[in-house]
C-alpha cells in the first residue's frame, strides 16, 4: 500500500474511493461506514472504465450503504484507464491532498 501527501499538510475534506467492484473495495466501503470520523466528509465512489449495468448496480449498492449510515455519498463512472482517472480526479474535479493506493496500481502511477 502506498500513501502520499501534498507539500502542505491539510485536514482531509473528502474521501474518494477507487471502486472496482472487488471484495476488497467492498470491504473498504464497510470500513468507511464503520468510521465515525469520516461522517463529516463527502464520499465519492469512482469507477474507471465502460459503464455496464452490473458496475452501476455495485456502485449504487455501496452508495446506498453509505447513505443509509448517514454519509453524503455519490458515484461516478469515468470512461478511461484507472491511472488517467486518478490524475483527473486529483487535479481537476475533486482535489485530494492524501492518496492511499492498493499495490496493484502503484507501479503504473509511478511511471
Amino acid at each position: 500500500m502506498l500513501v502520499t501527501t501534498c507539500e502542505k499538510l491539510a485536514a482531509p475534506e473528502r474521501v474518494v474511493v477507487a471502486f472496482d467492484g472487488s471484495p476488497t473495495v467492498r470491504k473498504t466501503v464497510e470500513t468507511v461506514v464503520a468510521s465515525p470520523r469520516l461522517k463529516a466528509m463527502p464520499i465519492l465512489l469512482v469507477m474507471a472504465g465502460v459503464e455496464a449495468p452490473i458496475a452501476r448496480k455495485q456502485l449504487e449498492a455501496s452508495c446506498g450503504l453509505l447513505s443509509a449510515a448517514g454519509f453524503e455519498a455519490a458515484v461516478e463512472i469515468i470512461q478511461a484507464e484507472p491511472e488517467d482517472v486518478l490524475h483527473e480526479v486529483k487535479a481537476e474535479t475533486y482535489p485530494i491532498n492524501t492518496w492511499k493506493l492498493k499495490a496493484k496500481y502503484r507501479r503504473r502511477v509511478r511511471q
